[in-house]
C-alpha cells in the first residue's frame, strides 16, 4: 500500500470514531479476503489497533490487516 491510501484508511477509521459511523472493511486473509462492518469505538496507536464493535461484540483488528475501506 502506499502512503496517500495509508493516510486515506486512517482519515476514514478516525471519521468512524469521531462521529461513531459504521465503517466497511476489507481484512486480509491467506485465503480469502473478509468483509466486516462496524463502527470504531477505539484506537490503539501503541500496538496499530482499531477496537470495532460489531453488531453484538467487539473485535480488535490490527492496521496490517486491512486492505481496503469504505
Amino acid at each position: 500500500m502506499d502512503d496517500q491510501e495509508i493516510q486515506r484508511i486512517s482519515e476514514v477509521l478516525v471519521d468512524s470514531y469521531n462521529r461513531s459511523s459504521t465503517v466497511d472493511l476489507i481484512l486480509f486473509n491467506p485465503f480469502f479476503e473478509e468483509p466486516i462492518s462496524g463502527v470504531v469505538v477505539g484506537l490503539n496507536s501503541a500496538r496499530y489497533e482499531i477496537k470495532l464493535m460489531l453488531e453484538d461484540e467487539f473485535r480488535w483488528v490490527s492496521l496490517a490487516e486491512i486492505v481496503s475501506v469504505n
